[in-house]
């Protein structure tokens, strides 16, 4: 299982991209496609803090990737 936490803002078919790439190399190493589960959880910039009890990407103290 594998679980991806992520900005908000990406396509169905970059997320659809993103499952098929993870379950090709996967299958090269011998793990079976009917084993392999993708989650992609999206959220904002305020959803984030990396310590301190702040959240960076609000505060301004990081800047929020892709924008």
């Amino acid at each position: 299982m594998i679980q991806i936490f992520t900005q908000s803002g990406r396509s169905t078919e970059v997320e659809q991209r993103v499952y098929r790439t993870i379950a090709k190399h996967l299958e090269a190493l011998g793990i079976a496609g009917e084993d392999i589960f993708v989650s992609i959880m999206e959220n904002g910039p305020q959803d984030w803090s990396f310590g301190f009890g702040r959240a960076q990407y609000v505060q301004g103290d990081l800047a929020v990737p892709g924008r």
